[in-house]
């Protein structure tokens, strides 16, 4: 098998989140799409504590690279950080 290159459009996220409507998975999906996380492994496993506001990133204490010694630290844009305020 071989790995997928092609990125969604502009246009086709905007015919997803419209599809979807708001609510919650609209949210999840917004945070997909601002953070490049893993929608299970990592999204799915966000909590308030993990957030650090001042240094606007979220560090992930267990991940697929742990055992290598490396940390997961995503960093928020402006509009995560107000959506994960309003969360």
């Amino acid at each position: 098998s071989h790995r997928r290159e092609r990125m969604l459009t502009a246009e086709e996220r905007a015919m997803i989140k419209e599809a979807v409507g708001p609510g919650p998975f609209r949210n999840l999906l917004t945070f997909l799409e601002l953070t490049g996380c893993r929608p299970y492994s990592e999204a799915a496993q966000v909590s308030a504590g993990m957030i650090d506001w001042k240094g606007g990133t979220i560090t992930f204490l267990r991940h697929k690279n742990a055992r290598k010694g490396k940390s997961r630290v995503v960093y928020l844009v402006p509009a995560l950080q107000v959506l994960l305020r309003e969360w």
